[in-house]
């Protein structure tokens, strides 16, 4: 059994199409009960690169926000993944930043109590033009989703044309929060796309 105090990561997508599969949708819930409990694990996608055939189901990746930084690109690469600095998708690439006193916290980090209210703006970003023509979901109505141990801190429909959003949440008892992008792919209403946490101490 693992000790989920030494646990950095966890690859809760495997496979092609990973987002319908049963026993991914079993490990992302418990990625995220583990989240709940205050455990600050990274979420991840993987393959079996051991058997590549040719395949039309969406290809999960997992994106690594990477410093500019004069070290080598395996060095800053496997800092950002041990600092849960990525996001995950089978499409467009959606990153979130949550500002508060003009200071602006990214996936991976978290929000001291000296800088902690009861309000906060989280900035969504998504990028369509990220694998350009390795994707295509045209019948997807895409739907932007902010997650947190308390549940849903705010919803909005998006669309290609439409690059970002920004929510105001309220809370003060918020642990962890996250974002969704859900749309149609292949017929079938699905996860598209989510980052890792941004925390809050406590």
């Amino acid at each position: 059994m693992e000790d989920w105090n030494d646990l950095d990561d966890i690859e809760v997508w495997s496979g092609t199409f990973p987002s319908i599969k049963t026993d991914n949708a079993q490990t992302f819930r418990l990625w995220t009960e583990k989240l709940n409990e205050g455990f600050r694990i990274a979420a991840t996608s993987g393959r079996d690169w051991h058997t590549q055939d040719s395949t039309n189901e969406p290809v999960s990746v997992t994106y690594l926000n990477i410093e500019d930084t004069e070290e080598s690109i395996t060095i800053k690469a496997v800092r950002a993944f041990a600092a849960g600095k990525a996001s995950v998708t089978i499409g467009p690439l959606v990153t979130m930043e949550i500002h508060f006193n003009a200071i602006s916290y990214g996936i991976g980090t978290a929000l001291p109590r000296t800088e902690q209210s009861h309000y906060y703006k989280v900035n969504v970003e998504i990028d369509f033009c990220a694998r350009q023509g390795i994707w295509e979901f045209s019948e997807s109505n895409y739907w932007l989703t902010i997650m947190s141990n308390t549940g849903v801190l705010g919803e909005h429909s998006v669309s290609q044309d439409q690059a970002g959003c920004l929510f105001d949440i309220a809370s003060d008892e918020i642990l962890w929060v996250r974002a969704e992008l859900w749309g149609n792919v292949h017929g079938v209403r699905t996860l598209i796309a989510f980052t890792n946490a941004i925390y809050f101490d406590r």
